[in-house]
């Protein structure tokens, strides 16, 4: 080859070459010198951190038997802090700063627990939990658990990079409030901390204007209680105790969760909670938002619907607060003067659907924890549901089961007569009980059946009658009608006592016949709730079958249009009574209503009723009143019961009753009868 041609090729592939490096050289020295800064900052963008949120389902709602809500939910914001592990302490601590500056403008609380006043004094009144707290902060960090306040103080603002600032006494203990509470994040295993919970709009709008890179705005939702009734029934939402937690772990649930807590709200937890999701975010190196999505969509709890009737759960307790405060300005010392709580059930007499449950004194669901201090130290307990929970004699109304288990056993037929002599012999000299009459008149109430028995209360005829009986067959007819045994209600329940022999053992009291007569007229060792004897009386009125009381009607998925659960009718026990002996025992408690213990109530009223007075003894001088009903007489549809503690004669708080029996059969807003099942989506 000719090396002058060899030697022009050697020189234009060097060029090539040449014009090459040369032009990798400049693109080097632009993205590296002339625009390295612009191009360093864009990548930094790039950089990708991923982290996770939980997001808290909505619970479900709860709605009365007609679609009234009753607990609903709102949408609440709070403030919360992102990972600031990365961030310096100048960018966390003004971000802390300013925060502060917003909540003094626009009057929000923000939490705080450190137990160190702004001078560096140890705060007496920190709770035992936040003095435990403390403790593991300072053993987190290896101080000396007897450090004084200021040493402490100096300590932490060396941590958090506040030794030298500028921000005066005051702005210093606040800003370490804070930070001391994120830092008790990654030293306990606790909540993430919400620095500001129900922020306003305004504040919200605020934070987002200034952009705020730390700082997340946090949507939630907050429990708001539609009604001032049914309390004791609803129940409200509280933090879970250690053993909640051990009980709910497996369930999925994290230690931070509220939970239901009493009523409805405990009841049916499981249905009402809904499941937490996971929210995946990932940032750039700005902390720019670069998506989002659900790793895990939060998914929202079941409603849950009632059998109660809300209007007439009004009805019942402002008429029971009535009563009971009418008793004490009008009635005479021991005769009702000194009247205490009380309470009223009413329940579906076919399907034992309770209607209302009211307890009295009571209280507000939306001012429980301002007002708790309060409600615990009321002598009166209003933060006991009477109507579940509270035991009572029930004197003469429990005279229809030994009437039943008499004519039903043949130790007295519906033609059997039996002379009121006043004081009751036979045990004498012993024990020579007195017909109530006899006490107040000195008379009697002479040759009488078992009708006319029930329709004056004559405890001289019921005498006879449960000692021909005997407690073991009385007993298995209270039993049968649900007297001293569960009643199948959601929430908590007392057992109560049915009086006998089997009630006495191991107590070291014999029983004896006089304790017989006595349980015959309700007293002795007998002691029913209030939804027991409402029970007691619808199986009375429906001819003997008792099912499972209940307060759930049925239960509906937030998230798809189904049925999650309704409620099946449970038959607990049925007892055989024959017609002539249902037919003696209403006919019985008609006439009390009629012309008997209960006719200044319903003598005169346009529906047949069926009612029975009581008032049982609980000292020498105090007399509880009860008072039972059911109608109307020919098909029962409902029972009520109405017990007022020191409230006197029974006959006395049957307006209370009737005030309800008034709402079911002729409130024009009454819908008792027939739930709205087109609320089932």
């Amino acid at each position: 080859m000719d090396e002058r041609k060899l030697s022009s090729r050697t020189v234009i592939i060097a060029v090539i070459i040449f014009i090459c490096i040369s032009i990798c050289v400049l693109n080097l020295i632009n993205l590296q010198v002339v625009n390295g800064a612009t191009y360093l900052s864009e990548a930094e963008k790039v950089v990708i951190t991923t982290s996770y949120t939980t997001v808290n389902a909505a619970r479900g709602e709860v709605f009365d038997r007609n679609g009234v809500p009753l607990i609903t939910n709102r949408t609440v914001y709070s403030l919360g802090f992102k990972d600031i592990r990365q961030a310096e302490d100048d960018v966390i601590n003004s971000t802390i700063f300013e925060l502060l500056k917003l909540c003094d403008l626009y009057g929000a609380q923000y939490n705080d627990t450190l137990p160190l006043s702004a001078g560096a004094y140890y705060l007496s009144g920190a709770s035992v939990t936040n003095r435990e707290r403390f403790d593991s902060y300072k053993a987190y960090f290896g101080w000396d658990q007897d450090l004084s306040g200021p040493e402490v103080m100096k300590k932490m603002l060396s941590v958090y990079g506040l030794t030298n600032s500028s921000y005066d006494k005051d702005t210093l203990r606040k800003i370490l409030g804070v930070r001391y509470e994120l830092t008790l994040r990654n030293v306990l295993n606790i909540a993430p901390y919400i620095f500001c919970e129900d922020v306003g709009t305004q504040m919200i709008a605020a934070v987002q204007e200034r952009g705020f890179s730390l700082v997340s705005v946090i949507a939630g939702s907050e429990r708001v209680y539609n009604t001032k009734y049914a309390a004791h029934i609803l129940g409200r939402l509280g933090h879970m105790t250690a053993e909640d937690y051990e009980r709910l772990r497996p369930l999925g649930y994290d230690m931070d969760e509220l939970i239901g807590k009493g009523g409805i709200e405990e009841a049916f937890e499981e249905y009402l909670h809904g499941k937490r999701g996971l929210l995946e975010t990932k940032t750039n190196a700005n902390g720019e938002i670069v998506s989002e999505r659900y790793v895990k969509e939060p998914q929202a709890g079941s409603d849950v619907y009632l059998t109660v009737d809300i209007g007439m759960q009004a009805v019942a307790e402002d008429s029971l607060k009535a009563c009971i405060e009418k008793l004490r300005e009008t009635a005479d010392s021991g005769a009702g003067q000194e009247a205490g709580g009380g309470a009223v059930v009413a329940i579906d007499v076919n399907t034992f659907e309770v209607l209302a449950l009211a307890s009295y004194p009571t209280y507000d669901l939306a001012s429980y924890s301002e007002n708790y201090n309060d409600l615990v130290e009321d002598p009166l307990k209003p933060l006991l549901n009477r109507a579940t929970q509270g035991t009572y004699e029930p004197g003469s109304t429990f005279k229809m089961v030994t009437a039943t288990a008499a004519l039903e056993s043949g130790a007295i037929k519906l033609d059997t007569h039996i002379t009121d002599n006043g004081v009751y012999m036979y045990y004498a000299p012993s024990y020579t009980p007195v017909c109530w009459i006899h006490t107040k008149t000195g008379g009697t109430h002479g040759t009488i059946n078992v009708i006319d028995a029930l329709k004056v209360s004559c405890n001289y005829f019921f005498y006879e009658s449960a000692r021909l009986t005997g407690i073991q067959t009385i007993d298995r007819y209270a039993a049968a009608f649900g007297l001293g045994q569960k009643t199948g209600i959601e929430i908590d329940e007392s057992l109560g006592i049915l009086a006998g022999p089997e009630a006495r053992q191991g107590s070291g009291r014999a029983w004896t016949g006089g304790d017989t007569i006595q349980a015959g007229i309700g007293q002795s060792d007998n002691a029913f709730t209030p939804l027991q004897l409402a029970c007691y009386v619808a199986s009375v009125s429906n001819g003997g079958n008792r099912y499972a009381a209940h307060l759930m009607n049925f239960i509906t998925s937030r998230s798809s249009p189904r049925l999650v659960q309704e409620h099946q009718s449970s038959l607990l026990s049925k007892t055989e009574i024959s017609d002539e002996t249902y037919q003696a025992v209403m006919d019985g408690m008609l006439e009390a209503s009629v012309s008997g213990t209960a006719s200044a109530v319903f003598a005169n009223y346009p529906i047949k009723v069926a009612s029975k007075t009581g008032s049982a003894q609980t000292s020498l001088r105090f007399d509880n009143a009860v008072f039972v009903c059911c109608a109307p007489r020919e098909n029962p549809e409902i029972a009520i019961v109405v017990i007022v503690e020191k409230g006197g004669q029974g006959g006395l708080i049957g307006s209370v009753a009737k005030d309800v029996l008034d709402y079911y059969c002729f409130s024009p807003d009454a819908s008792a009868v027939q739930p709205d099942n087109s609320l089932v989506r």
